[in-house]
C-alpha cells in the first residue's frame, strides 16, 4: 500500500490543548500514536516499536534512545492537566490513562483516557485532519503547532487568534514580546515553512491601541475533508453513554475476511475506500472501493461451499480466521459437515466456557464472526 498516506483525524477541541514542552519529535510520535488509536474507542491497543517510529517518520540510534523518548512523551503527558470547562461542569484530566511499554517484545500498549475518548472516536463534524507525513516534514516545533491549527480552518482560509493564546498555544516563553516572536519565529521560520502548504499564506498584526492584539493568518481556501453519508453518524458528545457507542459498533462495516470493523479511509488523490483503521499494525491489510464490494465478496465466499472443491480453501479460511482472534476463540476442529470452536476466556471459576458445533453452509464464515464478536465483549 505504497500509495496510501496515513491520516491523523480528531476533535477540533484538541487544538485548544497546549502541548507544552514537547520535542518535534515527540510530538511526531504523539499524532503518529493518535492516528493508529483513532476509532478504537476505550480499547487497549498495542503496536511495534518499529510501527510508530515508521508513522512518525522517526529513527533513533538504538533502543534506549527510543525507549527513553516514550517515557518522556508520557511522562510530560501524564503532568499535562487538560482543563475541561464546557459553562456547567469543569475539571482537568490526562489524555492516556495507560502508556504501557514492553522492551523485550518492544511493544507499546496504550489507552486513551474513557471520559474523554470523543476526541478520537466517532468522528462526523468538527474535525481537524491532515496528512500525518506531510506534518512529520515540518522542522520547528512552532511550524508544527500552527499549522494543525491552521488545517482547522482549512475551509475559510483564515485563523484569527489572540497573541496571548497564540503564545500558549504554540509554547512559546510568556517572557517573550511581540518583536521577540517576530524576529525568532514568525518571520524565520512560519513564514519560511508555512508557505509550503498553504498557497498565498500571509500573516497580519491587528493593534488595538498601541498594541498588537491579535494575529490573523490568510491563506487559499482548500476543500475540506467530508465525511461520506455511508458512514456511521451520531452527534459528538462528551456525554454520551457508552452503551450508544456500543450499539452502534454493531452496525459496523466488517472485513469480509477477518470480521474486524472498517472505516472509510483517504488515498492519495482525495478517494475513499474501506480499510482497517490501523491497517499498519493490523494482520489483515484487505482494502475495499466500495460497501458494495464488500457485500459481493461475502456472497462469493458463500458461494464457494457449494463446490466440493473449495472445501480445502474455506477450511484455510477458517483456521485464518481463527489465527487472527486466537486470543478469544480456539478451533477444536473441522469435519465433513460441521465446524467445532471454543471460547477461550473463562471470565469465572463457575463459568464453563461454550463450545460451538457450526453447521458448514453458505453463512458458517459469518456465524463464526458473530460468536467472535459476542465473545470479546
Amino acid at each position: 500500500m505504497e500509495w496510501f498516506k496515513p491520516m491523523i483525524k480528531y476533535h477540533n477541541e484538541l487544538n485548544k490543548i497546549a502541548l507544552s514542552g514537547l520535542t518535534t519529535r515527540e510530538v511526531d510520535i504523539l499524532f503518529a500514536i493518535c492516528s493508529v488509536i483513532r476509532d478504537q474507542g476505550t480499547n487497549e491497543v498495542t503496536f511495534s516499536f518499529n510501527e510508530i517510529k515508521r508513522l512518525a517518520s522517526v529513527t533513533t540510534a538504538n533502543q534506549d534512545e527510543f525507549v527513553s523518548i516514550i517515557k518522556n512523551i508520557y511522562g510530560k503527558l501524564s503532568t499535562l492537566k487538560v482543563t475541561y470547562d464546557n459553562g456547567n461542569k469543569f475539571g482537568y484530566f490526562v489524555l492516556f490513562t495507560k502508556f504501557l511499554g514492553d522492551r523485550e517484545n518492544e511493544i507499546v500498549s496504550i489507552q486513551i483516557n474513557s471520559e474523554f475518548s470523543y476526541l478520537l472516536n466517532d468522528l462526523t463534524r468538527n474535525f481537524t485532519m491532515f496528512e500525518l507525513q506531510e506534518f512529520n516534514g515540518l522542522d520547528s516545533i512552532y511550524s508544527k503547532h500552527l499549522y494543525r491549527l491552521l488545517k482547522q480552518f482549512k475551509s475559510t482560509g483564515e485563523y484569527r487568534v489572540k497573541v496571548d493564546d497564540f503564545k500558549k498555544l504554540l509554547d512559546i516563553p510568556e517572557s517573550y514580546t511581540m518583536k521577540r516572536i517576530t524576529d525568532k519565529i514568525l518571520n524565520p521560520i512560519i513564514e519560511k515553512e508555512m508557505p509550503k502548504y498553504f498557497k498565498n499564506f500571509s500573516i497580519e498584526k491587528v493593534r488595538e491601541g498601541r498594541s498588537i492584539k491579535y494575529l490573523v493568518f490568510r491563506f487559499n481556501k482548500e476543500k475540506p475533508y467530508t465525511v461520506s453519508n455511508e458512514e456511521p453518524s451520531m452527534p459528538v458528545s462528551t456525554t454520551t453513554p457508552n452503551q450508544i457507542l456500543i450499539e452502534q459498533r454493531k452496525e459496523d462495516i466488517l472485513c469480509p475476511k477477518c470480521g474486524k470493523p472498517l472505516v472509510l479511509l483517504y488515498n492519495k488523490n482525495g478517494d475513499t475506500f474501506w480499510g482497517h483503521a490501523d491497517y499498519l499494525v493490523n494482520t489483515c491489510k484487505e482494502t475495499y472501493s466500495t460497501k458494495e464490494e464488500i457485500e459481493t465478496i461475502k456472497e462469493q465466499r458463500a458461494e464457494l461451499l457449494e463446490d466440493e472443491a473449495d472445501r480445502a480453501k474455506f477450511e484455510q479460511e477458517v483456521k485464518e480466521l481463527i489465527n487472527q482472534h486466537k486470543d478469544i476463540v480456539n478451533l477444536i476442529g473441522i469435519d465433513k459437515r460441521s465446524v467445532c470452536i471454543e471460547q477461550i476466556e473463562q471470565q469465572d471459576l463457575f463459568y464453563q466456557n461454550p463450545v460451538i458445533q457450526i453447521k458448514i453452509n453458505r453463512n458458517a464464515i459469518d456465524t463464526i464472526k458473530k460468536y467472535i464478536e459476542t465473545w470479546s465483549k
